[in-house]
Protein backbone atom coordinates (compact mmCIF):
# COMPACT_ATOMS: atom_id res chain seq x y z
CA UNK A 1 0.00 0.00 0.00
CA UNK A 2 3.00 2.29 0.34
CA UNK A 3 3.53 2.36 -3.39
CA UNK A 4 -0.05 2.87 -4.54
CA UNK A 5 -0.41 6.21 -6.38
CA UNK A 6 -3.39 7.15 -4.19
CA UNK A 7 -4.36 6.29 -0.62
CA UNK A 8 -7.84 5.28 -1.79
CA UNK A 9 -7.08 2.38 -4.12
CA UNK A 10 -8.59 -0.97 -5.03
CA UNK A 11 -5.89 -2.70 -3.03
CA UNK A 12 -6.77 -0.74 0.10
CA UNK A 13 -10.48 -1.43 -0.38
CA UNK A 14 -9.81 -5.14 -0.81
CA UNK A 15 -7.57 -5.37 2.26
CA UNK A 16 -10.00 -3.47 4.49
CA UNK A 17 -12.93 -5.55 3.21
CA UNK A 18 -11.08 -8.79 3.97
CA UNK A 19 -10.14 -7.53 7.44
CA UNK A 20 -13.72 -6.67 8.46
CA UNK A 21 -15.48 -9.53 6.68
CA UNK A 22 -15.86 -12.67 8.74
CA UNK A 23 -12.61 -13.36 10.63
CA UNK A 24 -12.12 -9.75 11.68
CA UNK A 25 -10.17 -10.71 14.79
CA UNK A 26 -7.76 -12.87 12.82
CA UNK A 27 -6.96 -10.30 10.14
CA UNK A 28 -8.13 -6.99 11.56
CA UNK A 29 -5.90 -6.80 14.62
CA UNK A 30 -2.63 -7.50 12.72
CA UNK A 31 -3.72 -5.07 9.99
CA UNK A 32 -4.39 -2.30 12.48
CA UNK A 33 -1.00 -2.68 14.14
CA UNK A 34 0.85 -2.93 10.82
CA UNK A 35 -0.78 0.30 9.63
CA UNK A 36 -0.24 2.00 12.98
CA UNK A 37 3.49 1.23 13.03
CA UNK A 38 3.98 2.46 9.46
CA UNK A 39 2.33 5.77 10.40
CA UNK A 40 5.48 6.59 12.41
CA UNK A 41 7.52 6.86 9.19
CA UNK A 42 7.48 10.61 8.39
CA UNK A 43 7.19 10.19 4.62
CA UNK A 44 4.12 7.95 4.99
CA UNK A 45 2.52 9.36 8.14
CA UNK A 46 -0.44 11.04 6.47
CA UNK A 47 -1.24 8.09 4.23
CA UNK A 48 -1.16 5.46 6.95
CA UNK A 49 -3.08 7.61 9.40
CA UNK A 50 -5.81 7.82 6.75
CA UNK A 51 -5.67 4.05 6.28
CA UNK A 52 -5.94 3.48 10.02
CA UNK A 53 -9.00 5.72 10.16
CA UNK A 54 -10.54 4.01 7.13
CA UNK A 55 -10.14 0.61 8.76
CA UNK A 56 -11.47 1.75 12.14
CA UNK A 57 -14.56 3.30 10.54
CA UNK A 58 -15.33 0.01 8.79
CA UNK A 59 -14.41 -2.24 11.71
CA UNK A 60 -17.34 -1.49 14.00
CA UNK A 61 -17.71 -0.11 17.50
CA UNK A 62 -16.64 -3.18 19.49
CA UNK A 63 -13.47 -3.66 17.42
CA UNK A 64 -12.62 0.04 17.70
CA UNK A 65 -13.03 -0.13 21.47
CA UNK A 66 -10.80 -3.21 21.75
CA UNK A 67 -8.07 -1.72 19.55
CA UNK A 68 -8.19 1.54 21.48
CA UNK A 69 -7.70 -0.43 24.71
CA UNK A 70 -4.78 -2.34 23.19
CA UNK A 71 -3.16 0.88 22.00
CA UNK A 72 -3.66 2.55 25.37
CA UNK A 73 -2.20 -0.42 27.27
CA UNK A 74 0.82 -0.73 24.96
CA UNK A 75 1.57 2.97 25.40
CA UNK A 76 1.52 2.51 29.17
CA UNK A 77 3.77 -0.54 28.94
CA UNK A 78 6.17 1.37 26.68
CA UNK A 79 6.47 4.14 29.27
CA UNK A 80 7.03 1.61 32.03
CA UNK A 81 9.72 -0.18 30.00
CA UNK A 82 11.49 3.11 29.28
CA UNK A 83 11.37 4.03 32.96
CA UNK A 84 12.90 0.67 33.86
CA UNK A 85 15.72 1.31 31.37
CA UNK A 86 16.60 4.67 32.91
CA UNK A 87 16.20 3.55 36.53
CA UNK A 88 19.24 2.77 38.61
CA UNK A 89 20.35 -0.86 38.41
CA UNK A 90 19.07 -1.98 41.79
CA UNK A 91 17.17 -4.95 43.16
CA UNK A 92 14.02 -2.81 43.37
CA UNK A 93 13.30 -2.89 39.62
CA UNK A 94 10.95 -5.84 39.94
CA UNK A 95 9.05 -4.25 42.81
CA UNK A 96 8.73 -0.99 40.85
CA UNK A 97 7.38 -2.90 37.86
CA UNK A 98 4.90 -4.85 39.99
CA UNK A 99 3.59 -1.68 41.60
CA UNK A 100 3.02 -0.12 38.17
CA UNK A 101 1.26 -3.25 36.92
CA UNK A 102 -1.03 -3.33 39.96
CA UNK A 103 -2.05 0.22 39.06
CA UNK A 104 -2.75 -0.91 35.49
CA UNK A 105 -4.94 -3.73 36.82
CA UNK A 106 -7.13 -1.05 38.40
CA UNK A 107 -7.22 1.41 35.50
CA UNK A 108 -7.73 -1.31 32.87
CA UNK A 109 -10.23 -3.42 34.83
CA UNK A 110 -12.64 -5.00 32.37
CA UNK A 111 -10.78 -3.78 29.30
CA UNK A 112 -7.39 -5.49 29.41
CA UNK A 113 -6.35 -6.54 25.90
CA UNK A 114 -3.07 -7.29 24.11
CA UNK A 115 -2.36 -7.52 20.35
CA UNK A 116 -1.13 -11.12 20.66
CA UNK A 117 -4.11 -12.48 22.58
CA UNK A 118 -7.10 -10.60 21.23
CA UNK A 119 -9.32 -13.68 21.41
CA UNK A 120 -8.58 -14.22 25.09
CA UNK A 121 -10.44 -12.37 27.81
CA UNK A 122 -7.60 -11.11 29.98
CA UNK A 123 -8.42 -10.45 33.62
CA UNK A 124 -5.27 -9.03 35.19
CA UNK A 125 -1.51 -8.98 35.37
CA UNK A 126 -0.22 -11.56 37.85
CA UNK A 127 2.22 -9.04 39.26
CA UNK A 128 4.06 -11.55 41.45
CA UNK A 129 5.14 -13.43 38.30
CA UNK A 130 6.23 -10.34 36.35
CA UNK A 131 9.80 -9.14 36.29
CA UNK A 132 12.38 -7.04 34.48
CA UNK A 133 14.70 -9.24 32.46
CA UNK A 134 18.45 -8.85 32.87
CA UNK A 135 19.50 -7.69 29.43
CA UNK A 136 20.68 -4.29 28.17
CA UNK A 137 17.19 -3.14 27.05
CA UNK A 138 15.53 -4.51 30.21
CA UNK A 139 12.45 -6.03 28.56
CA UNK A 140 9.41 -6.81 30.69
CA UNK A 141 8.40 -10.40 31.38
CA UNK A 142 4.63 -10.25 31.87
CA UNK A 143 2.24 -12.94 33.08
CA UNK A 144 -1.50 -12.41 32.76
CA UNK A 145 -4.49 -14.42 33.87
CA UNK A 146 -7.37 -15.14 31.49
CA UNK A 147 -11.05 -15.53 32.30
CA UNK A 148 -10.63 -19.30 31.98
CA UNK A 149 -7.94 -19.26 34.72
CA UNK A 150 -5.11 -20.01 32.31
CA UNK A 151 -1.93 -17.97 32.11
CA UNK A 152 -0.58 -15.96 29.20
CA UNK A 153 3.08 -14.98 29.15
CA UNK A 154 4.58 -12.32 26.91
CA UNK A 155 7.68 -10.16 26.76
CA UNK A 156 7.26 -6.44 26.11
CA UNK A 157 10.33 -4.94 24.46
CA UNK A 158 11.15 -1.25 24.15
CA UNK A 159 14.13 -0.08 22.14
CA UNK A 160 14.05 -2.96 19.61
CA UNK A 161 12.45 -3.10 16.17
CA UNK A 162 10.58 -6.40 16.34
CA UNK A 163 9.47 -6.03 12.72
CA UNK A 164 12.74 -7.79 11.88
CA UNK A 165 11.61 -10.71 14.04
CA UNK A 166 8.24 -10.71 12.28
CA UNK A 167 9.86 -11.01 8.85
CA UNK A 168 12.12 -13.83 10.07
CA UNK A 169 9.14 -15.70 11.54
CA UNK A 170 7.20 -15.33 8.29
CA UNK A 171 10.13 -16.89 6.46
CA UNK A 172 10.26 -19.75 8.96
CA UNK A 173 6.52 -20.24 8.53
CA UNK A 174 6.97 -20.59 4.78
CA UNK A 175 9.85 -23.03 5.26
CA UNK A 176 7.79 -25.02 7.76
CA UNK A 177 4.98 -25.42 5.22
CA UNK A 178 7.46 -26.56 2.55
CA UNK A 179 8.92 -29.13 4.95
CA UNK A 180 5.45 -30.43 5.78
CA UNK A 181 4.58 -30.73 2.09
CA UNK A 182 7.78 -32.74 1.64
CA UNK A 183 6.94 -34.95 4.67
CA UNK A 184 10.04 -33.81 6.52
CA UNK A 185 9.39 -34.13 10.28
CA UNK A 186 10.70 -30.88 11.70
CA UNK A 187 9.81 -30.16 15.33
CA UNK A 188 9.31 -26.43 15.01
CA UNK A 189 6.93 -24.24 16.99
CA UNK A 190 6.83 -20.63 15.88
CA UNK A 191 6.16 -17.95 18.44
CA UNK A 192 4.22 -14.80 17.61
CA UNK A 193 5.23 -11.19 17.90
CA UNK A 194 3.59 -7.87 17.06
CA UNK A 195 5.34 -4.54 16.61
CA UNK A 196 3.52 -1.77 18.48
CA UNK A 197 5.82 1.00 17.24
CA UNK A 198 9.08 1.13 15.26
CA UNK A 199 10.95 0.60 18.55
CA UNK A 200 8.66 -1.60 20.64
CA UNK A 201 6.63 -4.78 20.47
CA UNK A 202 5.07 -7.75 22.21
CA UNK A 203 6.65 -11.20 21.91
CA UNK A 204 4.97 -14.49 22.82
CA UNK A 205 6.71 -16.69 25.39
CA UNK A 206 6.83 -20.34 24.37
CA UNK A 207 6.74 -22.57 27.43
CA UNK A 208 9.19 -25.46 27.84
CA UNK A 209 11.20 -24.30 24.84
CA UNK A 210 14.68 -25.71 24.23
CA UNK A 211 17.28 -23.32 22.82
CA UNK A 212 20.47 -24.69 21.29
Amino acid sequence: MKWEPYAASRLVSWVVHRAVDGASMLLGVPLFWALHVESFVPHYTQRFQLLVQAYLMAAGRSMRRMLHNQLDLCQHLHRIARDMQTAAATSSLDSQLRARLCALNVSFAGRLSLPLHSKCTLVEFISSECRVLKSPKRPLWLTLETASRTKVRVIFKAGDDVRQDMVTLQLFGLMQQLWRDANIPVQLQLYECVATSPSSGVVEVVGDAITT
